[in-house]
């Protein structure tokens, strides 16, 4: 009985931390989304696709268990206005669409999310910390500063006077935005010391970032 007893008390503790596990995944998830101007579903969306390589709307639609035609279709007008993916013809049937995603776009504007969001948790000093994509040239988050997102913008033919405007709006805007999501995790009876922990190192770094190009800003 003791053996038993032990059996299922671990496999209690172990749905209890799967569960909390994958409550903290949609609200990873559902954060990335905000912070890139999409929502979850959006999100997920872009990932299929990009795993894909381009989808019909009806595939897209069966794999994100969207059932709605006017859904789907509003969908993907969000992510062609994001500049995210685009409508095609299909080149074996004229009559069909296809929806091809921008990867390069999608790796440009959510692969530093989850690099921050990822690598926090885990108290590494972010003097040493990496991203998995370049910044302005720099893989460094100490050496990311206004000029290397200047440098982004420019090799993405994206208007770098326009865009530093919505990085600083971004980073003044990141705290509030991480107070709501902890609510509404504490809400759903979600609340663990690692998401308080996050949430407190990546808005002091969103702070000090966004005072960072406005003294930037400044000095122009």
């Amino acid at each position: 009985m003791g053996q038993m007893s032990n059996r299922d008390d671990l496999q209690a503790e172990y749905g209890a931390v799967m569960r909390e596990f994958m409550a903290s995944a949609v609200f990873f998830q559902d954060a990335v989304a905000r912070a890139a101007g999409l929502n979850s579903t959006d999100l997920q969306a872009l990932g299929l696709l990009v795993s894909a390589g381009s989808l019909s709307p009806g595939e897209l639609a069966r794999q994100t268990g969207i059932t709605a035609g006017g859904a789907i279709t509003l969908l993907v007008d969000r992510l062609e206005a994001a500049g995210l993916a685009h409508r095609s013809r299909d080149e074996q049937d004229r009559r069909k669409v296809r929806i091809t995603p921008d990867s390069a776009q999608a790796h440009a504007r959510l692969a530093p999310l989850y690099d921050i969001a990822s690598i926090l948790p885990y108290g590494f000093d972010l003097q040493k910390i990496r991203s998995a994509m370049k910044i302005g040239g720099e893989y460094r988050m100490r050496d990311i500063g206004a000029r290397q997102w200047r440098k982004l913008a420019k090799d993405l033919r994206l208007d770098a006077d326009a865009l530093m405007p919505c990085i600083r709006d971004f980073a003044r805007k990141i705290p509030d935005t991480l107070a709501d999501i902890r609510r509404a995790a504490e809400d759903a009876g979600l609340d663990h010391p690692l998401i308080e922990r996050l949430s407190g190192m990546i808005t002091e770094r969103a702070q000090r970032s966004a005072q960072l190009l406005e003294n930037n800003s400044a000095t122009r």
